[in-house]
């Protein structure tokens, strides 16, 4: 569970905006949603704190927060599995690939080393 404080910025990941981050600053947080706006003016956005994701919501994928630790790995593990399927033509996202970001890291600078030689 992440652990989020009032006036903390995190990331809220927009699925219906092409799937395009947004900074935003948590406003309030109760036992069960953190509420995050873009400003003090804005309307407020509730997130379960357990699954990050937006409370209320029923179809298609849901918006989902994180912190900014959390945001970096995301970040970190996007860009990995990316690699994987443009440089390697493996798409560790798709399949029966459980292993961490790490592993995968490894796997590539292993199959980059390949591709130098």
């Amino acid at each position: 569970m992440a652990k989020f404080n009032v006036g903390d910025q995190v990331m809220v990941y927009i699925t219906n905006l092409r799937d395009l981050p947004q900074l935003m600053k948590v406003t309030r947080v109760g036992r069960k949603y953190v509420y995050v706006a873009v400003n003090d003016n804005s309307v407020e956005h509730g997130f379960d704190i357990k699954t990050g994701q937006e409370a209320g919501h029923k179809y298609g994928y849901p918006n989902t927060v994180y912190t900014m630790d959390e945001w970096r790995e995301e970040e970190r593990d996007r860009s990995v599995k990316s690699k994987l399927l443009h440089k390697h033509s493996i798409s560790p996202s798709r399949g029966n690939w459980r292993q961490s970001t790490d592993v995968l890291e490894k796997v590539l600078a292993v199959l980059d080393a390949e591709l130098t030689e």
